[in-house]
């Protein structure tokens, strides 16, 4: 709305023709963005801010009430220079991100479907780790052990040490595919796996609330 009415009022061109109306055409604009500033700060409190600032307002934005949206701003009222609240992004980083999200889209729809059926043969739990501590000679990988609801604990090794401190893990619940094929890690033999996503490291999942150790994820 600010925007059609700052375009087709044309203040730059009215100015030349009638002072008065383009004064009155920028203050609209400027309680435009005074109203902005106070609907988006809970959304976006630092852009918010900047906002207020940028319409000479001398109390901060955190402490003004939704009133203060329509309140009119004072005549005489100094404005500082304006700076723009958005870095203008350009063409070639949106062509770079496009092909980013081109590249993922095409690897996901790569894989196959599964039935039902291959789904139900995997064995995925929620587990409680129980201790964690880093591998000799690795610097991803961390020796976990893990309560899934069994007589013993069982050993997992995961590359999560690299986004992960061990000390900080004990008691966390994570979740675990438990009938992945034994392997050894730098002679460490891992007897499941640890589901993580991947972005920027391995991000842990968990479940909403705990739940008993072992319990199904179907």
């Amino acid at each position: 709305f600010g925007n059609v009415y700052f375009q087709s009022n044309e203040p730059w061109q009215l100015i030349k023709t009638d002072a008065h109306s383009a004064g009155k055409v920028v203050r609209n604009c400027l309680q435009i963005v005074k109203a902005l500033a106070v609907l988006f700060e809970p959304a976006m409190p630092a852009t918010a801010s900047a906002a207020w600032d940028q319409v000479g307002m001398d109390a901060g934005l955190d402490g003004a009430s939704y009133d203060e949206a329509t309140a009119e701003i004072a005549v005489g009222q100094p404005i500082p220079t304006p700076a723009m609240l958005f870095a203008k992004i350009e063409d070639k980083t949106i062509q770079e991100m496009e092909e980013i999200l081109e590249k993922r889209v095409s690897e996901a729809t790569k894989k196959k479907h599964v039935t039902f059926e291959e789904f139900s043969e995997l064995d995925i739990r929620i587990g409680t780790i129980v201790s964690a501590e880093p591998i000799k000679k690795s610097k991803k990988l961390l020796r976990l052990l893990v309560d899934l609801g069994e007589t013993r604990d069982r050993q997992i090794v995961a590359g999560i040490a690299e986004t992960h401190n061990p000390d900080d893990l004990a008691g966390r619940q994570v979740v675990v595919l438990a009938n992945m094929q034994p392997a050894k890690l730098f002679g460490v033999e891992s007897r499941g796996m640890i589901l993580a996503g991947d972005s920027d490291g391995a991000i842990l999942l968990m479940p909403e609330r705990e739940v008993p150790a072992g319990t199904a994820v179907a």
